[in-house]
């Protein structure tokens, strides 16, 4: 309650465009019914409700000024990611969360995970499996009702992926080595998905340093949200702060135009000729904004 709170008190000091809270949940049904609660209370008319579960295209920023947005998988598909972790093989290296696609540290950690994995799914399925028929009859909508932006299940083949609904806008989650590979096989169907929907990209877990990648191999795809740790310093993130200096400080930067052109697609791997050279002195001094027109 206490981080709810939070939010709202500091959501828009410095701008008054929307915030989305990607929410990383594990509840049973009847704690979503207790967050649901939670939420509604503290946000109350800030809390943005979308009027269907499929949007054929995302509002804009300005028609979303002061509210609060939550993103995060919705009960019935988280539901039915928990049984079907009980299926994944042994020899994966890659298991999904909420959050999207990560690569655990090693094995042992994967391996691990999906013990606990199963014995929390069987414990889940026979306490809670009339709650669980419930969720499904839509008794426990209130929670439902407040994801905005749905985040979609990966499927683990990019083709299947990175499809298009005309009908219908979402979020994916990729991790950072996912995205580096998806890049390489995808890189055209990953642009033409991001003029659409929304994509999400963070760090792998092995920067235990808080590192982070350059966030341009993000943005030159149309990646929207390229997450990053804050808790340090460097070139990398320094890019990330430049780059929304722009457009007021807001939080939002409009994508390039070559990016959102659907008759001829943008690749950001191929070697383009230099249409214009600019030359000219730099000057070093103190207060130069004021001194020159």
């Amino acid at each position: 309650m206490k981080c709810l709170e939070t939010v709202k008190e500091h959501a828009f000091v410095s701008s008054p465009y929307p915030v989305i809270l990607t929410l990383e949940d594990h509840l049973t049904p009847h704690l979503q019914a207790k967050v649901a609660k939670m939420v509604k209370e503290t946000f109350g008319d800030l809390l943005h409700l979308s009027e269907s579960e499929a949007m054929p295209v995302f509002p804009s920023p300005e028609d979303l000024r002061g509210k609060i947005i939550i993103s995060t998988k919705p009960p019935k598909e988280y539901l039915e990611t928990k049984s079907s972790k009980e299926e994944a093989q042994n020899g994966s290296a890659e298991e999904e969360s909420v959050w999207g696609d990560e690569i655990p540290d090693n094995k042992a950690q994967v391996a691990t995970a999906r013990q606990v994995s199963e014995k929390d799914t069987e414990r889940y399925v026979e306490e809670d499996e009339e709650m669980e028929k419930k969720v499904q009859q839509g008794v426990n909508g209130e929670y439902k009702s407040l994801i905005s932006i749905s985040l979609t299940r990966r499927k683990h083949d990019m083709d299947q992926d990175l499809k298009v609904d005309p009908e219908k806008v979402s979020r994916m989650s990729l991790g950072e080595a996912a995205y580096e590979k998806a890049t390489i096989t995808h890189g055209s169907e990953i642009i033409k998905f991001t003029q659409r929907n929304l994509l999400r990209i963070f760090p792998k877990t092995t920067r235990i340093t808080s590192s982070n990648y350059n966030p341009l191999m993000g943005w030159r795809y149309g990646a929207q949200m390229v997450a990053a740790n804050m808790q340090g310093h460097g070139r990398k993130l320094w890019l990330t702060q430049g780059m929304f200096r722009a457009n007021g400080g807001c939080g939002y930067v409009k994508k390039p135009d070559f990016l959102m052109n659907t008759d001829k697609m943008f690749d950001p791997r191929s070697k383009l000729p230099v249409k214009t050279r600019l030359k000219g002195d730099c000057l070093h001094g103190r207060r130069m904004a004021i001194r020159l027109p």
